[in-house]
Parts: C-alpha cells; sequence; structure tokens
C-alpha cells in the first residue's frame, strides 16, 4: 500500500526566493492586500509577497514578490513594469545585500570591532 504525502513548500526564512522581484515606488495608500489582488490577475503562480523593511518613506515603498515559475519570473522581467491601480510600478530583480562582517578597526574582512586583536586602530591613522 503507498501513502499519499501532501508537501506545501514553506516560506525562506533567511535567504530570498530565486525568482524574487522588487516592485520599487509602490504608493502607501495601496494596500498589501490589493497589491496581492491585482498580482494575483496578472500571475498565477505568486508565492509570497511582502513590504521591504526600511524603504518605506511618506509616500511610497518598496515590495518584494516571489514566483514559483520561471517562465512568468522572465516574463515580469523582461516587461520591467505593471500596473496597480492605474500606477505604473517599475520591476527590477531583486539581489539580496551581502551580509560581509567587515572590522571598523583594522578594516579586516571577517570580524567586527568588538572582536578585533589588532592593538591600535588604523582608521583614525
Amino acid at each position: 500500500m503507498v501513502a499519499l504525502t501532501e508537501l506545501s513548500p514553506s516560506k525562506p526564512k533567511h535567504l530570498p526566493c530565486k525568482r524574487s522581484l522588487i516592485m520599487k515606488y509602490v504608493p502607501n495608500y495601496i494596500t498589501i492586500d490589493e497589491i496581492q489582488s491585482e498580482v494575483n490577475l496578472k500571475i498565477d503562480t505568486l508565492f509570497n509577497i511582502e513590504e521591504l523593511n526600511g524603504s518605506k518613506t511618506t509616500k511610497n515603498r518598496h515590495v518584494r514578490i516571489e514566483i514559483k515559475s520561471q517562465m512568468e519570473y522572465e516574463k515580469l522581467l523582461k516587461q520591467g513594469v505593471m500596473t496597480i491601480d492605474g500606477h505604473l510600478i517599475e520591476i527590477y530583480e531583486f539581489l539580496a545585500p551581502p551580509k560581509l562582517l567587515l572590522c571598523s578597526k583594522c578594516n579586516e574582512p571577517g570580524h567586527l570591532r568588538k572582536y578585533c586583536k589588532l592593538g591600535y586602530d588604523l582608521s583614525s591613522m
């Protein structure tokens, strides 16, 4: 007897999905639910949608969308824009910022200032 197991993807916690796009300068008055509804009308394989921390200003913010289908991802990337609530929203490939430790005391990678073993501060010279 074969047991059927249902698998469902889970949202990534540390790294962005391979097919992540960023929607830049989305007006604040458009809610995340309205954005999701509009995106779902245009693409079938939306996996996740979220606002980017630190991108919100008084007028707009950036929103990241993750797509399951490589074909839809490439199509949106090629188009470069999407209309939401009458606004033409720019779409770019989302590249996560690199997380590199760099010591501000000796300017060497791999550790922070408080763990630096150098006896003097190179940055003040």
